[in-house]
């Protein structure tokens, strides 16, 4: 039991930190504490509307979801304020680690079931009801996790070089669906045995990249990280499914 609800604890912090977080929101939580509560009541309703009924004493839970989650998000806000030269790239990396292990233990709490337990995710072929929720966390996370991943590598690589850069930059709806698009093509390539026309998906958006005009770290680090999160989500693939 501990599996099916740390899938559904995975598929609502999907939802509600990348989602349903636009960049004002993204900006406002970094302002404050008005910013920062508004952002983790919105992770908590979109996960408990997806664990409601289906997670034993799930609305206690989720009051230990809110805690949690904005014990963790507070240190990016009034701590670790300082995302230049690569810092916000391993952070936002750190934090998910991070939310990902609290999910964990509440999943366990909650079930009354040790936390390796969760091996049996890569024991066995997974639920139906959890191979739909991995495929959402899929899709999920190449149209939205994936061009914040790039984005603040685009901003760590431009640190260091000494060129002008945000540290929370707006994301291009046009370059988000390519980059989601090219990704999920990819991944069904592969899936399909066909792993070896699998670049030749990268190719559309690098040319349309390079047609805007895109610096060359620009387009080397959005198409590298692209290719990245393809690789480990079809490693994943194998793993679980």
């Amino acid at each position: 039991m501990i599996v099916d609800i740390f899938f559904l604890l995975i598929l609502g912090h999907l939802v509600g930190d990348f989602v349903l977080q636009p960049l004002w929101l993204a900006i406002a939580k970094r302002q404050g504490w008005r910013g920062l509560l508004l952002h983790v009541s919105v992770v908590t309703i979109a996960t408990a509307i997806i664990v409601a009924g289906r997670m034993p004493h799930w609305l206690g839970w989720m009051a230990v979801l809110f805690a949690i989650h904005l014990f963790i998000d507070q240190f990016r806000t009034f701590v670790f304020t300082n995302n230049c030269c690569g810092r916000g790239l391993l952070l936002l990396i750190a934090d998910q680690l991070v939310h990902a292990l609290s999910l964990a233990f509440i999943a366990g709490w909650a079930t009354a079931e040790p936390v390796s337990a969760l091996g049996a995710i890569f024991a066995a072929p997974p639920t139906a009801p959890n191979r739909a929720i991995f495929i959402a966390a899929v899709v999920i996370t190449v149209f939205w996790v994936a061009p914040i991943l790039e984005i603040e590598l685009v901003v760590a690589v431009a640190s260091l070089r000494k060129a002008t850069g945000k540290g929370i930059a707006p994301i291009e709806i046009s370059d988000r669906l390519m980059g989601g698009v090219e990704r999920l093509l990819a991944l069904a390539a592969i899936a399909a045995g066909w792993g070896l026309l699998a670049p030749v998906v990268f190719v559309p958006r690098w040319l349309w990249l390079r047609r805007k005009s895109a610096a060359r770290y620009v387009l080397f680090s959005k198409m590298g990280m692209s290719i990245g999160v393809t690789v480990l989500l079809a490693l994943a693939g194998v793993l679980v499914l």
